[in-house]
């Protein structure tokens, strides 16, 4: 089966930032809708996910700038 990435518009970065950089690291295309002070943060600097892993003592760290 072909992988298939879609287009998704996200509005607001709060928990948008989350699922956008998520969908992101799937492969999917996405576009954030934000306030400008966080568009220029979000730009400059990307975004960084921390998940919890079973079995490990750090989170594993996910970082936008490196999809």
């Amino acid at each position: 089966m072909a992988k298939t990435s879609v287009n998704i518009l996200m509005l607001g970065a709060s928990y948008g930032s989350l699922f956008a950089t998520k969908l992101a690291l799937a492969g999917h295309n996405t576009t954030m809708v934000c306030l400008p002070e966080e568009e220029h943060l979000i730009n400059s600097e990307g975004t960084l996910i921390r998940l919890p892993v079973r079995g490990l003592d750090t989170p594993v760290e996910l970082k936008s700038t490196t999809l």
